[in-house]
């Protein structure tokens, strides 16, 4: 099936959710017409797989709506990043520090052992989600974005390692040597840049953040590494 097939049939679907599903069933139905379309891109995949899995399970009903939710977002940024391709609006990312598989800021895999995760302590929806956008900024150099997710993210996580804040976590994590260099780093060089963008308001003359400048992807990836070890069973 070609990319605009694919668009069509996605809206398609998409146009479903409009009306509502009588029940779980129906939804369950729907989401596995859906799942295969979205083999053309990784991370959509595995974000909605993951949801999806999610949806098995006993859940309340806020618990399935923020599921369905999720699965809803990954089918509509999948339709717009098609419409981009069909339009030639959409542009190649540039490279972060390490080749990605599609050149993401998150290596997919790594967002597939995320999903993967279950547990009745911390709900990993939100932090899937804040990576994929992380990509999605990136993917189309949106890099004010890409370092105000960073540090987002940084925000986010620090109760699975059983810290208050991201300081704790690069300051007192017990994660050895690398690891704690690797936070360091995000600490004081991710959140300054962030922080700087953030904050800074209009002045006379101004210059844009790069890549280069953004790109915190390797030590990124340790912080993601050491979350799916601390949580796997």
């Amino acid at each position: 099936m070609n990319p605009r097939m694919i668009r069509a049939e996605l809206e398609r679907l998409r146009a479903e959710v409009d009306h509502g599903f009588k029940d779980k069933a129906s939804c369950l139905r729907w989401a596995n017409q859906i799942l295969p379309l979205l083999e053309f891109k990784p991370v959509y995949h595995a974000n909605f797989t993951f949801a999806l899995h999610e949806l098995h399970a006993r859940l309340s009903q806020h618990g399935l709506m923020t599921r369905l939710q999720l699965m809803i977002s990954q089918v509509d940024r999948a339709i717009a990043e098609l419409q981009y391709t069909e339009s030639g609006i959409l542009i190649a990312p540039e490279h972060v520090k390490l080749s990605t598989p599609g050149g993401s800021y998150v290596d997919p895999q790594r967002l597939t052992e995320l999903g993967s995760l279950k547990s009745s302590k911390f709900d990993l929806t939100k932090l899937v989600v804040l990576l994929h956008e992380l990509d999605v900024c990136h993917q189309n150099r949106c890099y004010f974005a890409v370092a105000a997710l960073v540090r987002t993210i940084l925000d986010h996580i620090p109760p699975i390692l059983g810290c208050k804040t991201f300081s704790e976590v690069a300051n007192n994590y017990n994660g050895g040597k690398s690891f704690k260099q690797s936070m360091a780093n995000l600490e004081r060089s991710a959140r300054s840049i962030a922080e700087q963008h953030l904050h800074t308001q209009v002045r006379n003359s101004e210059v844009l953040p790069t890549i280069v400048q953004v790109d915190f992807s390797n030590d990124l990836d340790v912080l993601l590494a050491e979350i799916v070890r601390v949580m796997k069973p």
